[in-house]
């Protein structure tokens, strides 16, 4: 029967091996498993763990696996409206090789999803998803043109599986 673990597969980023040997408690995401916080040598509790990450990020740089995002690639000459009509915010003027944060609502006005999108060219932008809301966001995406404007031009791919990303941030992240 539909029992256990057996039923629903479980996702591991391509970081896995090295966060369980770095000892890292694991928790679920979806259906990922990704890491809590990373304790080191000394550190009593979880806070202690977080406290000195959130220095590392603040004072320094932090490094996170965020394979776990979902990952959309969206191109053609309509991609930047086709993002403009289902974000609260404006992506057809972010300049190529820039990255903006943008909010999804649903028709009702209540949040949906958040993420960023980062022009690559032109007419190729990839969004990120939170991590269990790939195919969430993938429906209004796709149904802006099957119903609402059928002359845009962009193809969508779901990237999730495809690409393993991570993410650096913090006042040194550039030197790294």
């Amino acid at each position: 029967g539909a029992e256990g673990k057996g039923f629903a597969p479980e996702r591991k980023t391509t970081s896995h091996v090295a966060t369980v040997d770095a000892g890292a408690p694991m928790m679920e995401a979806g259906l990922w498993y990704r890491p809590s916080y990373f304790p080191i040598n000394g550190e009593k509790n979880w806070r202690q763990s977080c406290d000195r990450e959130v220095g590392y990020v603040r004072n320094a740089v932090g490094v996170c696996d965020v394979s776990t995002l979902g990952k959309i690639d969206i191109q053609g000459p309509d991609a930047g409206v086709l993002l403009d009509l289902v974000y609260t915010n404006v992506f057809s003027t972010l300049k190529i090789g820039r990255v903006r944060y943008g909010l999804m609502l649903r028709e009702a006005g209540y949040v949906m999803d958040d993420g960023t999108t980062a022009r690559l060219s032109e007419h190729h932008f990839v969004t990120t998803t939170t991590t269990a809301a790939a195919g969430a966001v993938l429906r209004p995406l796709a149904f802006v043109p099957l119903v609402l404007l059928p002359a845009l031009d962009f193809p969508l791919v779901l990237l999730t599986e495809h690409c393993a990303p991570y993410a650096a941030a913090g006042p040194t992240s550039a030197t790294l």
